[in-house]
């Protein structure tokens, strides 16, 4: 955890979103017609992954490979508590996201497509849901954080238990992710831009279509903004990083940007089992435990790799220890090293 929640102002209103001329394709293929060849126009229109905690469409197709999917679950909620994807990708064009949509739907027959929404949002959804009724079914959700994660969402909606929703045959796509690709089925266009929203203490949230590969000082400075000396968050301040504005680059998953008065530094003490990280820990693991393995056994040869790897880095462990235990990042770093072992034994033609 870098800072702490911040939701924004109370019911703040979406400010105006300034169009953005996307870079052109040269000779724009036809549109896509299966799995194979939409893997083809999603890599040749430079759509990866928008969210770095949601699974991109162009590696979610190559893994799913010939396998049926019984439902494609639309999310146009958002995993960063402060942030409002959704009905800013609504208010950018309806019909650009519809285009997307229809394309995903009709190359994966799915008989079930769920659009799921957040309540709190409808008023900006409405355009979209009206025309959307047709296709899918939509689920309005007054989410909790992190119920917009992939996993957690495909278990309140589908009971899926896995924590990958395409093990059991669920396709997972963000409402960016239809946006931009209707954008260049429509226009022919790569996906060179995405909007990101900015927050600063005393400052109404800005919106702005960032061009991906610029430096980040400069999406400030198209906001109006000087981030002076201020501590810069990326991708919400529960589980984003810490970037310099100096040399830091827009990537396609940025979605957020922060800034607020660097803290004080917090010094951990001793666990007091109190039990709070696992009642609030969404995936049912024990933070405290593995925490405790890391620290005593040097990590993984004690810890449960299972445990490890179920994490979805909600941040929430760490946001409520009273001992300031850097729970989250013990995790991350535990199922970093179980990833390596994994990959080190399968490469390991003896074994």
């Amino acid at each position: 955890m870098i800072g702490g929640i911040y939701f924004g102002p109370p019911g703040w209103h979406l400010p105006d979103i300034p169009p953005v001329t996307m870079d052109p394709r040269r000779d724009p293929p036809p549109h896509p017609a299966d799995r194979t060849q939409l893997c083809d126009y999603l890599a040749a229109a430079d759509l990866g992954q928008t969210h770095p905690q949601f699974p991109s469409l162009a590696n979610q197709t190559a893994s799913v490979s010939g396998r049926k999917i019984k439902k494609i679950m639309i999310s146009a909620l958002s995993i960063i508590p402060e942030s409002r994807i959704g009905a800013i990708c609504a208010k950018i064009n309806p019909a650009e996201i519809l285009a997307g949509m229809d394309l995903i739907t009709g190359i994966f027959s799915s008989p079930t497509t769920v659009l799921a929404y957040e309540r709190i949002d409808q008023r900006e959804l409405r355009p979209l849901l009206k025309l959307a009724r047709s296709r899918c079914r939509l689920l309005p959700l007054v989410s909790r954080y992190p119920a917009a994660h992939p996993a957690i969402l495909a278990r309140i909606v589908a009971g899926c238990r896995s924590a990958d929703p395409l093990e059991e045959g669920i396709l997972t796509v963000d409402l960016l992710t239809c946006l931009l690709l209707g954008r260049s089925l429509l226009h022919g266009t790569l996906c060179s831009h995405r909007p990101v929203q900015i927050f600063m203490a005393g400052v109404s949230p800005r919106v702005v279509w960032a061009k991906i590969g610029s430096s980040v000082r400069d999406v400030f400075l198209q906001a109006g903004i000087d981030p002076g000396a201020m501590q810069c968050i990326a991708n919400g301040l529960l589980t984003g990083r810490e970037i310099d504005p100096a040399t830091a680059k827009v990537d396609s998953a940025l979605e957020t940007l922060a800034l607020h008065l660097r803290p004080e530094p917090e010094t951990p003490v001793d666990c007091i089992r109190c039990g709070w990280c696992v009642q609030t820990c969404p995936v049912a693991i024990n933070p405290a435990a593995l925490y405790a393995a890391q620290c005593l056994h040097d990590g993984v040869a004690q810890a449960n790799p299972r445990d490890a790897m179920a994490c979805i880095d909600c941040g929430l462990c760490t946001y409520i220890c009273p001992s300031r235990l850097p729970l989250a990042a013990c995790i991350e770093d535990m199922r970093n090293r179980v990833e390596f072992n994994l990959v080190s034994v399968a490469g390991d033609s003896s074994v």
